[in-house]
């Protein structure tokens, strides 16, 4: 059996989700150099969410048009982060 690179990346993006769910203040204070507020962490956990969904997704239909879904849904999210990132550059 050949292990698919889709399927690699699918199962580190599930593990980065659940860290996200189970830890959200470890995870993204790691990357934004302070403590989150409740509000921020919740941010964090419906993002984690995603992650896993987005890789159960991938890993149980591993074909071309899910995997464009998974494609147009990162972009999108780091479109809408383009603003959040400009009004706070922190």
């Amino acid at each position: 059996m050949t292990v698919r690179a889709e399927s690699v990346l699918a199962g580190v993006r599930a593990g980065y989700g659940v860290i996200q769910l189970a830890a959200p203040r470890w995870s993204a204070e790691q990357q934004l150099g302070g403590p989150l507020d409740p509000g921020a962490q919740q941010v964090v956990r419906v993002l984690g969410a995603r992650q896993v969904l987005q890789a159960g997704l991938a890993l149980a239909f591993p074909d071309e048009p899910v995997l464009g879904l998974g494609v147009g849904v990162d972009a999108l999210h780091a479109l809408s982060m383009v603003p959040l990132a400009v009004a706070a550059p922190r």
